[in-house]
């Protein structure tokens, strides 16, 4: 495709956002303050700054820790207490 400058394409725009193709047509549908992309043809654009503009109002979110992640956190004498007790 050929480059439209400041504007991306949704695959470029869910690589910068970090988030999922399902995810930005969600935001795009659901989330009044996305911001709105250009149709060329069957093509959405997104605009550059605005998205940026929109991360940096909205942070992204934290992923949950995984029990292996917790696990590594709990010191290893805790450890030993919780299992002598279960």
């Amino acid at each position: 495709m050929e480059q439209i400058n400041g504007w991306i394409t949704s695959g470029e725009a869910c690589e910068r956002l970090e988030i999922a193709w399902r995810t930005l047509y969600n935001l795009h549908r659901q989330s009044p303050d996305f911001p709105k992309p250009k149709k060329i043809g069957r093509t959405l654009l997104w605009e550059a700054k605005a998205l940026d503009a929109w991360r940096g109002e909205h942070p992204k979110r934290q992923r949950k820790k995984t029990f292996v992640e917790i696990r590594l956190c709990i010191p290893q004498q805790l450890l030993a207490l919780l299992r002598t007790r279960w």
